[in-house]
């Protein structure tokens, strides 16, 4: 136990990993455009994709996946010894804020397995009164499409939707572009608009778990590494 625990806190292992990730990178580049599979990778999510491919066309994903696993880990164990062992001379802020920033780095990471594992998106063309109903019972109906036109063309355009839960309650939401309805942690993008021919919407629905963890890992990285700057530019002053 000790063994593995002195591997895990040592920076050496760190630059390892890194170095492995970087060839297991360089080695998918290569090995993606050989392969037609990868033209669907994009089309759901990570592992599910992971499920239905041969080994030999995707060996270099489980092998990142893993490093990148282990490189978290390698992580968190090194930011736990410099906090126990932080030197007293040292201010709390200049100790805190490099462990903020792989803190970070794990929240983004952590949200990329998330997303690699439990996201879902897909797209739809509706019209005014149609809906699709969900797995866990819930039904979303297109009410209302709302646009503006000037001088021929579409300069303003929403839809009104109508959301019910299996439990029969209903919540009204709105969706337009770079303004989307979110109703449980599932977005609900408007992407396009037909009214030509008939009345009727491009919708994408995405549910991504991770997108929440991604945005603390951001935040947390961000902080960490404007207070060092900041520590050390001060303490390099004085």
């Amino acid at each position: 136990m000790k063994l593995i625990f002195n591997i895990f806190r040592s920076v050496r292992t760190t630059n390892i990993l890194i170095f492995i990730l970087m060839g297991t990178l360089f080695a998918g580049a290569v090995v993606m455009p050989v392969f037609p599979s990868y033209r669907k990778i994009n089309n759901t999510n990570l592992f599910n994709w992971l499920s239905e491919v041969p080994i030999s066309e995707s060996w270099w994903l489980y092998l990142g996946i893993l490093t990148i696993g282990l490189l978290i880990i390698n992580t968190i164990v090194c930011s736990i010894e410099s906090i126990i062992k932080k030197d007293r001379t040292k201010r709390w802020p200049l100790v805190i804020s490099p462990q903020l920033i792989h803190l970070g780095f794990s929240f983004i990471m952590l949200a990329h397995f998330l997303s690699s594992y439990m996201a879902a998106h897909g797209f739809m063309v509706l019209q005014e009164g149609q809906g699709i109903k969900f797995r866990n019972g819930d039904t979303l109906y297109l009410e209302r499409i709302n646009y503006t036109i000037q001088k021929g063309y579409i300069t303003d355009m929403d839809v009104d939707l109508k959301y019910i839960t299996s439990k029969g309650t209903t919540i009204k939401l709105n969706s337009s572009p770079n303004h989307p309805a979110i109703i449980r942690g599932t977005g609900i993008y408007l992407k396009d608009m037909d009214i030509m021919s008939a009345k009727r919407v491009l919708i994408q629905i995405s549910h991504d778990p991770g997108a929440i963890w991604a945005l603390v890992g951001g935040i947390l990285f961000i902080i960490g590494t404007t207070l060092l700057v900041i520590l050390k530019i001060r303490q390099d002053t004085l």
